[in-house]
Parts: structure tokens; sequence; C-alpha cells
């Protein structure tokens, strides 16, 4: 396995911090990340989560992953019985927004909304925006 430099020196920081082993830090971080992406995986998300699971997964996986909204929504796709269905390109360029240019997506979702989105709520107005949309079902 490859790990950053500065990964493994929080892992220590964090290790040192607890008075625990290094592998103990690592094997938790490892099942909680692991479970993470189960949960993604599983078949059995509730179709009003999806929006909202595939605006958390573009905030979490492009950086580590490098995928876009597209290869989130192709993943989702792959695991559900009831696919997401078609997204519009530019609703997939504002969630991949989202992540690298959070403010742009505020802007542009207070000017559907006619009110203002603060920074917090982005995450919540951006999957009630999809659900509204794509699903007509409230964003949890």
């Amino acid at each position: 396995m490859r790990i950053r430099v500065a990964e493994l020196g929080r892992l220590r920081a964090l290790a040192k911090r607890l008075r625990t082993r290094e592998s103990n830090i690592f094997r938790y971080v490892l099942r909680i990340g692991l479970a993470r992406l189960t949960n993604v995986l599983d078949g059995a998300i509730d179709p009003a989560q999806r929006c909202r699971l595939l605006v958390q997964l573009v905030a979490e996986f492009a950086g580590d992953f490098g995928m876009d909204a597209r290869a989130c929504v192709a993943l989702l796709n792959s695991t559900g019985e009831e696919p997401l269905g078609e997204f519009s390109l530019d609703d997939l360029d504002l969630i991949d927004l989202s992540a690298t240019h959070p403010r742009v997506v505020q802007e542009h979702l207070a000017g559907l909304r006619g009110g203002r989105v603060p920074p917090e709520n982005l995450a919540v107005a951006l999957s009630e925006y999809l659900n509204a949309k794509y699903q007509a079902l409230p964003a949890a």
C-alpha cells in the first residue's frame, strides 16, 4: 500500500496522542473508510437519499479518486436497482463545482431559489435542488 508522507505523519501524531500503536490507528482508519465505501456500493440506498449521496461523493471522491460527477453517477447507477437517471450536463458541472468552487454554486442556487444559500447549507441546498428537479422527493 502507498501512503503519502503527510498522511503518515498525521497517523504517527494521532498514535502518539492516543498512546497507541500506529497500526491500531491505521486499522481504524481502514475500517472507517471501508464502511463508508461499502455504504456507497450497497444497492439498498433509498432513492430519496441518492442525490444527497451523489453530492457528498463528489466532494469526497474528487480529490482522493479523481472521480467527477459523471463517474459518481455511473457508480451509483451500477449499485442500485433504481438508477438515478440522466442528469443535465449543467447540473453535473454544478455538482463538480460544489467540490472545487462552492461560492459559484452558492450564487447559482441563490439565483434559482430566489434567496441566499449559507455556505454550511450548500450540500443540503444542492441536494434539494436535484431532488426537486429529478425525483420530486424531499431531501433528508
